[in-house]
């Protein structure tokens, strides 16, 4: 079970740390599945905080929506899961710089494609700020699942992003429930 939150938590990491540049902790939230019609469905997140780095002021909304008409998985037992949307919006010094829907889709580049149509876009968290501008951890996996894959997202001052699949999971991750998700 704690691997599984550690899976999930990667992908909500981003989405709950604190607005200092310099902390290396990160408040993961523990995953919520709710079925509908059979098929289990995380529960919308929206989460929105700050971060200040290299003097300017980087505001982030993170919102998870479960989307059953789209993407939905169905695992080795039978089970059923909605795939998610994930948009992400920053604001710089008070500027929009980034409004954009994630889904799995836009992660075919870094996970395998096996992996990928038998999974779900899980979440999205903050993860720390680095020279390059501020990163996100994206997950894919099922929910309450101890496989994932994580992709690493860095949003740049002007706006533009890079992903890479991120091989190695931060072990310095403290577990909040009380993020509601």
């Amino acid at each position: 079970m704690r691997q599984t939150l550690i899976i999930v938590a990667t992908i909500m990491m981003l989405a709950s740390c604190g607005g200092k540049e310099q902390s290396s902790t990160v408040r993961i939230a523990a995953p919520a599945v709710q079925e509908v019609n059979g098929i289990q469905r995380m529960n919308d997140y929206f989460y929105t905080d700050t971060v200040h780095h290299r003097g300017a002021k980087w505001e982030y909304t993170i919102v998870r929506l479960a989307n059953d008409t789209a993407d939905v998985v169905t695992d080795s037992d039978g089970q059923q899961y909605a795939g998610n949307t994930i948009s992400l919006t920053i604001n710089r010094d008070g500027q929009q710089i980034l409004a954009k829907a994630f889904t799995k889709r836009t992660l075919a580049d870094y996970v395998d494609a096996k992996f990928l149509s038998a999974n779900i876009l899980e979440g999205m968290a903050y993860h720390k700020a680095v020279p390059e501008g501020i990163c996100f951890a994206v997950s894919v996996g099922l929910p309450l699942s101890d496989e994932y894959v994580q992709v690493r997202l860095t949003i740049h001052p002007d706006g533009s992003y890079s992903m890479r699949r991120d091989e190695i999971v931060d072990d310095n991750l403290a577990f909040d429930d009380s993020l509601g998700v």
